[in-house]
């Protein structure tokens, strides 16, 4: 059995706490006979093989602290455990929206605090595959869906890291080759895809693979779901106009998985909180729902059933932008009947709506286009002429109509209707919300950003050429709907010296929950923030594996955590790690 020597003390003691001192030994004089250290010379008694241990969590000098750097939509129970925050809180994060530019075949990526292009990327080889909608999964990483309107054989999707840590060293050169700019990427830079090349010279663009050709991807997806190597996202879903398929796509290696015909021709796609994949369409004269439009959800728990839902009663719908909020309800804006429509779907927690779900609707009198809604339960819809809606979704809907499917009041409030006089300018066709809670609208050829709390001030972003997307640029609608909550907790060994042995945890996920484990090691905090994720096992204890020659003073460990349903979630009780001291500092 082995001996540990337990450390329980707190987070910024952590910090700051070494075995000894790093540089020049410890204070007592190794004894004759000693196998780990220098006979007659300093040394730390605590070098050598036994084992020590660090925790964290109720009952040790180290409780858990869900505002640790990096936690988000988590807190403690009155128990001192991390458990999910049903109120959202999603805080402490980056924040990115990824803009594609049809006009050259290029996405941005852009800081919406510093209102800076950080980086861009060519998303077909050649360019111009005309990209468009983008969707970007709960770890930070894009995919956008090239639409190839004038050219059928370059419908793709392309996958694209959200910072360095993820990207690839194909040249094998030692670092990360990518553009880093607030400038244009233009053909003369050595980061332009170019046609005769296999793979991008940007190692942060990671796959790109080939849809239908003449398919015409008009939707895009990432899923919640959790890969048991700690990666956050497992499967990318992308609408094939032209074909009436949702195809599924492995997120990490970008493989074609399976092509499920959903009866619609996707024009928008979202992803509840369950993982359901919903799909609608903009054009069709039926008003019931027939031919090519309509609104389906695709059940990827059920063996990917289909089910399509009928239209609102007795309207020419004409729906454009999709979303999902976390309580399960989907939103889509209406371009021809200038409504924003809230869908109720069937749900054993709510035995009142029919087994064919329906709707209500707020007039908006302005024609809408993409949509999201924010933690609060607050919806912002695109107006094509130029502007923002903004309506208060936040109260629950009305009982289900007595006859057809659509109720004849709402509970849906329109609270402020943004025109080009407000400064959102242009054909503004995609709605996303940041993690400061602001409002982006995306016009064809303008990005704004806008503040509710501050009288909807607007402040703007130029693309490098022009642009048409909307879709979910920031990943925030995901995190929303999904509730995903992530609970970090920063160790600290002796310092240089530190091998990193094992890691524990005690974690609960009843049914309709899950939660997975990932870590990073670095010699110093600021260090970590740059470091590769490695995924634990998923039994506990786990034993850690740093890349080669990795200098760790400190282990990073991160957990996810994933609900179905609001009223339950993962509880996280206990956390703990070993390391030894190697005999001199490496």
């Amino acid at each position: 059995m082995r001996s540990l020597i337990l450390y329980s003390i707190s987070v910024a003691a952590l910090l700051n706490a070494s075995c000894g001192a790093e540089n020049t030994g410890g204070s007592e004089i190794c004894p004759e006979g000693a196998t780990f250290c220098t006979p007659g010379q300093p040394y730390d008694p605590n070098t050598g093989p036994t084992e020590k241990e660090v925790v964290a969590g109720p009952g040790t000098g180290a409780p858990f602290n869900s505002m640790n750097n990096g936690s988000t939509g988590v807190k403690t129970d009155p128990n001192g455990n991390v458990v999910l925050d049903g109120t959202g809180n999603i805080n402490n994060l980056t924040s990115f929206i990824w803009v594609s530019q049809n006009g050259n075949g290029t996405i941005s990526k852009v800081d919406t605090r510093t209102m800076k292009q950080v980086g861009a990327y060519v998303t077909y080889p050649g360019a111009y595959a005309d990209p468009s909608r983008t969707t970007v999964s709960l770890g930070g990483d894009a995919v956008v869906a090239n639409r190839a309107s004038n050219d059928g054989n370059k419908a793709s999707a392309t996958k694209i890291a959200g910072d360095k840590t993820g990207c690839v060293d194909r040249n094998g050169n030692g670092k990360i080759d990518t553009y880093e700019s607030d400038q244009p990427l233009t053909a003369a830079s050595p980061f332009w895809w170019q046609a005769n090349q296999m793979n991008s010279p940007d190692e942060c663009v990671l796959w790109n693979t080939k849809l239908s050709v003449g398919s015409y991807p008009r939707a895009a997806g990432f899923d919640g779901k959790l890969g048991t190597d700690g990666s956050l996202g497992t499967y990318v879903y992308i609408g094939e106009y032209n074909t009436r398929s949702v195809v599924r796509l492995d997120a990490k290696t970008g493989e074609l998985i399976k092509r499920i015909n959903v009866g619609v021709c996707p024009y928008g796609l979202v992803l509840d909180r369950a993982g359901n994949v919903w799909v609608q369409n903009q054009y069709d004269n039926d008003a019931t729902g027939g031919g090519c439009g309509g609104l389906a959800k695709l059940d990827v728990n059920n063996n990917d059933t289909v089910t399509r839902y009928a239209k609102p009663t007795g309207v020419y719908y004409d729906g454009y932008g999709v979303t999902a909020d976390a309580r399960g309800y989907i939103y889509l804006a209406s371009y021809g009947m200038q409504r924003l429509y809230r869908f109720i779907p069937p749900d054993p927690s709510r035995p009142a709506v029919p087994a064919t779900g329906y709707y209500e609707s707020v007039n908006v009198g302005m024609d809408l286009r993409g949509v999201g809604v924010d933690q609060n339960n607050q919806a912002f819809a695109a107006v094509h002429n130029g502007g923002m809606a903004h309506v208060d979704v936040s109260a629950e809907p009305p009982p289900p109509p007595a006859t057809g499917n659509t109720a004849p009041t709402t509970t849906m409030v329109l609270k402020k209707l943004l025109t080009s006089a407000n400064g959102v300018n242009g054909v503004t066709a995609g709605a996303a919300i940041d993690y400061d809670g602001k409002v982006w609208g995306v016009s064809h050829n303008m990005a704004y950003k806008i503040d509710p709390a501050n009288n909807y001030s607007v402040t703007t972003w130029q693309p490098p050429a022009g642009t048409y997307t909307y879709s979910d640029m920031t990943g925030y609608q995901l995190r929303n709907a999904s509730r995903a909550g992530v609970y970090r907790n920063i160790f600290s060994g002796c310092g240089g010296r530190t091998t990193w042995k094992q890691l524990s945890w005690n974690i609960s996920a009843p049914p309709g929950t899950q939660a997975t484990v990932r870590y990073r090691g670095a010699l110093t905090v600021t260090e970590l923030q740059t470091a590769p994720w490695q995924g634990a096992s998923g039994i506990s204890p786990s034993p850690i594996t740093l890349p080669a020659d990795t200098r760790a003073a400190f282990l990073e460990v991160e957990f996810v955590m994933q609900t179905a349903d609001a009223r339950i979630t993962p509880i996280l009780s206990g956390l703990s790690a070993t390391f030894t001291c190697n005999e001199a500092p490496a």
